[in-house]
Order: C-alpha cells, then structure tokens, then sequence
C-alpha cells in the first residue's frame, strides 16, 4: 500500500513538473510559476513585487526573458508574458474535486530542479474575502509547511491536476487561491489589468435608521468624512455628510464591501453610487480612478 502511496505522488509531480518554473527578478529574489499558456506564467504578486521583468527558468535548464503584464497583490497573483513562448502549459480547466482527508502535493522550483512537498486538506470552507478586498470562491485549508521558493507555485492532487496556485500571504501560514480564481485573474492580468478602482474618500459605517433603512432596504452604509480634492468622488460631485449604500446594484454596508467592490471594477471604469444625501437616496456617476 505504502509502495503504491508513493508511486502515485510521484507520478503526480512528474506530471506537473513540466509546467512549473522558477520566476527570478534582478534583485535576485526567486519563486516558483506555473505555465497558463505557451507564452504566459502566473505567479505570486508577491514574488515579481514591482518588477517589469524578470527571468524565467525552464524545466530543461535554460533561462529566458519575461516581462510582467499585470499584478494584483489583493489576491496575490501576477502574469508574465515570456519572450518566444515554448513553454509547456498546465492542463488547468475544469475544477477538480478536492476533500477533506485527500492528500495534496505543493510544487516549487526555486532553483533548476522540481521540489515537491506533502499535505493534507485539513478543512474546507466557503467563499471568503482577503485583506486588499479580492474575494476568493472557497477556502482550502492545507496541512503543511510550504518551504520558501514554493510560494506561486501549483497545489496538485494525486492525479496531477492542478487544484490551485500557491500563496504564503494571503492567510497566516499560507493559502491557495482555488483555480477557478486564477482563471479569471489570468484573463485580466494577461490584458494589462489589476489596479483597483479607486473613489478619494474616506467613510466609516454608520447605522441608516429605520426611515431611510425601508427607503434603500439595509441598515448600514459608508458614511463619508473626507473627500479627496480632485479625485473621482469630487468630480462625481460627493460631498461630506453623504452615506454610500451601493455600488453598481451592489448593496454597500461596510469599507470590506467598498473595497472589495472596487477590487472587482478595477481603475477607469464607470459605475454607478448610490448613495444617501439628506435623508433621501440618489445615483451618482463616477469613473473610478
């Protein structure tokens, strides 16, 4: 039994391998990658920092030239696109099924070759949302120490499929952002994307009331305390005292829902505010910045 525990985790990395690369900037800070396309790596943000390029070294030894098209520290992910293309991508579609019990295999190639180490999904959890406001569709809790140099690198399961990429800052002691949510990350970095919307206030919750609560239908909204001369808010025309309680349909109760609103808009894009201005509400348009 033992004998063949081994043989499938190792099948496992072999299967995986070819797609897992080192991701090394000029201030000699190195991690680990993995493969999206033939000419694309994602990784840590983290791991790139503010680096525009960096260098990718392949399963086969050689290093090449990549240049960072986007990075989102709020879910700790960035792509690289990689000069000449060549690379083996990961087979990432589809969303394995994953348990609690089920043994899982972290990659890193922090220098030339495929490290590998062991875990075991300890709990599983619903939706959750980080600190910078990325919201993040469940929540894999992983027993086991990822070693450094692993952080951007693939979470896989027995079978070699890629459950997620790895992270050791979204939560204490390390996290994975589940696949699916790479997916859409890629698809925004890759086209230039990251920077989150942003409005030039300042707020702090506040209790609505019961009059104006059956108005807007929620209890609680951003009371707004400051407003950033020239920025997006003062162009749209808010003003001190006026209480946030949407964005675009989306209900605003807190600076998480704020936040993670704008983390979801992203930087110069048109939304809609609905807010609160004495007594009664009202829709502002506002471009974010």
């Amino acid at each position: 039994m033992a004998h063949v525990l081994s043989e499938a985790l190792a099948a496992a990395v072999k299967a995986a391998s070819e797609s897992v690369v080192r991701v090394e900037t000029r201030h000699g800070r190195a991690g680990t990658g993995l493969a999206w396309a033939a000419d694309l790596v994602v990784t840590n943000a983290r791991t790139v920092g503010r680096s525009e390029s960096v260098t990718i070294g392949l399963p086969d030894g050689r290093d090449v030239a990549g240049t960072v098209t986007g990075r989102d520290f709020a879910i700790d992910l960035a792509v690289i696109r990689v000069e000449g293309g060549g690379l083996t991508p990961a087979a990432t579609d589809g969303d394995p099924a994953v348990e609690v019990g089920h043994i899982v295999v972290p990659l890193g190639r922090p220098g030339k070759t495929i490290r590998a180490a062991f875990g075991l999904v300890a709990a599983l959890g619903p939706g959750w949302r980080t600190h910078g406001g990325a919201e993040i569709s469940r929540h894999i809790d992983v027993d086991g120490s990822l070693p450094p140099g692993f952080p951007g690198g693939p979470l896989v399961d027995l079978d070699g499929k890629i459950l997620g990429i790895n992270s050791r800052v979204l939560l204490r002691g390390g996290g994975t952002v589940p696949i699916a949510d790479v997916r859409k990350a890629v698809e925004r970095l890759a086209r230039g994307g990251g920077r989150r919307g942003h409005l030039g206030v300042a707020a702090h919750p506040v209790d609505l009331g019961d009059a104006i609560a059956a108005k807007v239908g929620q209890n609680t909204g951003l009371l707004v305390v400051s407003v950033e001369a020239g920025g997006p808010a003062d162009k749209a025309g808010l003003l001190l005292g006026d209480v946030i309680v949407g964005v675009d349909g989306a209900t605003v109760g807190s600076l998480e829902d704020l936040v993670g609103k704008l983390h979801s808009l992203g930087a110069g894009k048109d939304a809609s505010l609905r807010i609160v201005r004495a007594g009664e509400p009202k829709d502002v348009a506002v471009k974010t910045g």
